[in-house]
C-alpha cells in the first residue's frame, strides 16, 4: 500500500497544481477507505463464522 501512496504524496509535495493535488488525495483517501471496508467486511466474515 506504502507503494502506492508514497508516490502521490510526493506528486502533492512538488507539484504546484492544485488539481493533482485534490487528485491525488481523492486518489489516497479512496484508497484508505477501500482497504478500510476489505477489511471489515473479512473481519465481519470471520466473527460469523464462529
Amino acid at each position: 500500500m506504502a507503494s502506492i501512496i508514497k508516490p502521490l504524496e510526493d506528486e502533492i509535495k512538488t507539484k504546484s497544481s492544485y488539481w493533482v493535488k485534490i487528485r491525488n488525495r481523492l486518489y489516497i483517501s479512496i484508497l484508505n477507505n477501500s482497504i478500510n471496508s476489505i477489511v471489515n467486511t473479512i473481519i465481519q466474515k470471520k466473527i460469523n463464522e464462529m
